[in-house]
């Protein structure tokens, strides 16, 4: 079953919880430009949403059986007994054009496993201009 880890450095990522079987994951492949990437929603039962949202000061990440990692981008409760977990390896971010101009909403992607934001944030950046100008 999948996983989900946690990390305050990005060196070291351990291990917040395995998911139980009764855990639904939908995650599916989307594109943008020439990148394809992961999103979706996990259903989870009450006591893995309550170990999930006791643990809110570091990023986590959902491990998928092949080892991809798949930020966790929010997780609430949905219903008395039961919550959801929303994932995406990708995000949206207003840069202005290496040319000059209006800022311009790009959505870059995530590396898996993930690294230091400033490690890959801006070459994301070039790449996602250079497919808007494609």
């Amino acid at each position: 079953m999948p996983t989900i880890v946690r990390t305050t450095n990005w060196e070291t990522f351990t291990t917040l919880l395995t998911l139980p079987e009764t855990a639904t994951v939908d995650v599916e492949e989307h594109e943008t430009g020439s990148r394809t990437y992961l999103a979706g929603h996990v259903d989870v039962d009450g006591d893995t949403i309550a170990t999930f949202l006791a643990d809110p000061a570091a990023e986590r990440f959902l491990v998928l059986e092949d080892d991809t990692y798949v930020r966790i981008v929010s997780g609430g409760l949905n219903g008395e007994d039961a919550g959801i977990l929303t994932v995406d390896q990708s995000r949206e971010t207003m840069m202005p054009p290496p040319e000059g101009g209006d800022p311009v909403l790009l959505r870059v992607i995530e590396p898996s496993p993930p690294t230091t934001p400033w490690s890959w944030f801006f070459d994301e950046v070039a790449r996602a201009f250079a497919d808007l100008n494609a």
